[in-house]
C-alpha cells in the first residue's frame, strides 16, 4: 500500500500513519500458488502501470502480464475484454 500511496499526487504528505491496510502485495505475490493474470490499464492515473508490472515481475510462474491500451483504473475489463480472454486462454493453455 505504501508504494501505491507514494505514487499519488498527495503522496508527499506525511500521512503514512493513517494507512490502516498494511498488506504488502509485492512481498506476498511470490507465494501465490495458482496461475496469475496481472492486468493494468495504460491510462490508469490512480495506480501507475509500473507498479502492476513490478507486481507481475515478482510473481512465480505461471503468470501473464496484460497491459490494456487505453484502459483506465476503472474500465480495463470493458476496453480490453478480448485481450482478457486471450490472456486467460494462453495462461491456462486453452484452445481458441
Amino acid at each position: 500500500m505504501r508504494d501505491v500511496f507514494s505514487q499519488m499526487r498527495w503522496g508527499w504528505l506525511p500521512l503514512g500513519p493513517l494507512i490502516t491496510q498494511r498488506f504488502d502485495a509485492q512481498e506476498k505475490v511470490a507465494r501465490v500458488g495458482s496461475p496469475l493474470l496481472v492486468v493494468h490499464g495504460s491510462e490508469d492515473r490512480l495506480i501507475p502501470p509500473a507498479l502492476g508490472k513490478a507486481l507481475y515481475e515478482r510473481a512465480a510462474s505461471p503468470k501473464r502480464w496484460l497491459l490494456v491500451e487505453g484502459g483506465s483504473h476503472h474500465n480495463t475489463n470493458a476496453v480490453g475484454q478480448g485481450a482478457y480472454r486471450e490472456a486467460l486462454r494462453e495462461l491456462f493453455g486453452l484452445a481458441s
